[in-house]
């Protein structure tokens, strides 16, 4: 095996490794760069060459992707954001109540009233990380 495949398997592999480990385009900026090297390497471009040039394709890359695509923000949780949403139950299990609401899954409990899966809840509260639910 040359190194023009070695180059490319290794540019190739490095931006599979970005769906694995996402490192905000780190590694498809290391893949581009040893693409552009492999490239440069099958045309006979010299390593003094190589190296310098696929290091600022690389870095280029990374900093454009970063500029064009912002990674997502947090979303800003307050309790009233989810009190009055209505969702339903998917478990039930030993006293413990899984509901959907607002899509997500919650740990949520109701007092006294027999839920079943599928059952529609309303929330009515919030106490530590559970949902205070109320059958509709």
């Amino acid at each position: 095996m040359d190194w023009v495949h070695i180059l490319a398997i290794a540019g190739i592999v490095s931006m599979i490794l970005e769906i694995f480990i996402p490192l905000h385009f780190g590694f498809i900026g290391i893949g581009v760069g040893f693409l552009s090297a492999a490239l440069m390497t099958y045309f006979g471009v010299s390593p003094w060459i190589q190296v310098p040039v696929a290091t600022v394709i690389g870095l280029a890359t990374i900093y454009i992707l970063r500029k064009l695509i912002k990674p997502e923000e947090g979303v800003d949780f307050t309790p009233e954001t989810i009190v009055g949403k209505t969702g339903f139950v998917k478990k039930v299990l030993n006293g413990k109540v899984l509901v959907f609401v607002d899509g997500e899954e919650w740990l949520a409990y109701n007092g006294s009233q027999l839920l079943r899966p599928g059952d529609k809840v309303k929330v009515v509260g919030i106490e530590g990380v559970h949902l205070k639910i109320q059958k509709l």
